[in-house]
């Protein structure tokens, strides 16, 4: 029984802070709030194939797609060097992916025509060896200061999938 009139004591206390001296609401005495909509959101322009987009290189080099967008070859050039460097890339063009294959061979057509191999590296960061990596290098004279020429990528085989003689310009590379 002193549960039950706690209950109510505190309950009529409550009760009565809430309530104020103040007129019913009217139409009158209530202010009147316009509905704010927000303004249609700008549309991006986009190209008129849904299907393309654009791959930002994950080492500020160039692209090569492999298949429609199946994988992705970056090659970074240091022209100073003749330094060819290649990474096996993801369809996104954002994940590493490990291939078997020792070497890649790329063809130069233009400015003159001849032939580099980049060789499969080690990375101890990354646990990766010859036989399961995704970057190959190589060292050419015949690079140095080239800034832009025409290629092929003579072979690769991407998880399971072979692509052969695949075109490209650098430093465009094949996505237009």
């Amino acid at each position: 029984m002193r549960k039950y009139l706690l209950f109510i004591i505190t309950f009529s206390v409550l009760s009565a802070g809430c309530q104020t001296n103040q007129p019913p609401a009217t139409n009158q005495n209530i202010a009147k709030v316009e509905p704010t909509i927000p303004p249609p959101a700008e549309k991006k322009e986009t190209k008129k194939d849904e299907d393309s987009h654009e791959h930002t290189a994950p080492h500020g080099g160039t692209l090569i797609a492999f298949g429609k967008e199946f994988s992705h070859l970056e090659i970074v050039l240091d022209e100073k060097t003749g330094k060819l460097t290649g990474y096996v890339l993801d369809a996104e063009a954002e994940k590493s992916v490990q291939i078997s294959q020792p070497q890649i061979e790329i063809e130069i057509e233009k400015p003159k025509k001849f032939t580099v191999t980049l060789n499969a590296a080690e990375n101890a960061l990354t646990g990766e060896k010859i036989g399961a990596t995704s970057e190959f290098s190589t060292t050419s004279e015949e690079l140095k200061g080239l800034k832009n020429f025409d290629g092929k990528v003579k072979f690769i085989k991407v998880k399971g999938t072979e692509f052969k003689s695949e075109k490209f310009n650098f430093p465009k590379g094949n996505e237009h």
